[in-house]
């Protein structure tokens, strides 16, 4: 199942990067962060689907990057879970049934054995 999430994110931006367009250089950060990476609670993060906003454009002292915050949306999937263990009232799984009598000639269940 495909959801779309709504992620706000500080990313610092190198100073090589500056030059660039500003709203290409951070779509292609935030796809490096997150694009083909699993995200906790939300599953695995397939697209950045839409920058929403970003705000700030400070430098923190003694470092040359700009670091802003973007508030974006990411399209991920999600599976449902794999339940590995079994309630005690439940029966056991079996994958496949062995069916078949003792009085067959050939390949009867007595012979498998």
């Amino acid at each position: 199942m495909f959801f779309l999430s709504l992620i706000e994110h500080t990313l610092r931006l190198p100073p090589h990067l500056l030059d660039l367009s500003l709203d290409k250089t951070i779509q292609g950060e935030l796809e490096s962060q997150f694009l083909d990476k699993v995200i906790a609670d939300l599953g695995l993060c397939i697209s950045v689907y839409d920058i929403r906003s970003i705000d700030g454009d400070f430098a923190f002292p003694a470092d040359g990057a700009s670091t802003y915050t973007i508030r974006f949306q990411v399209q991920s999937v999600s599976y449902s879970p794999v339940p590995v263990e079994q309630p005690k009232e439940s029966k056991p799984f079996a994958p496949m049934v062995i069916l078949g009598s003792l009085d067959y000639d050939g390949l009867s269940p007595v012979s498998w054995w």
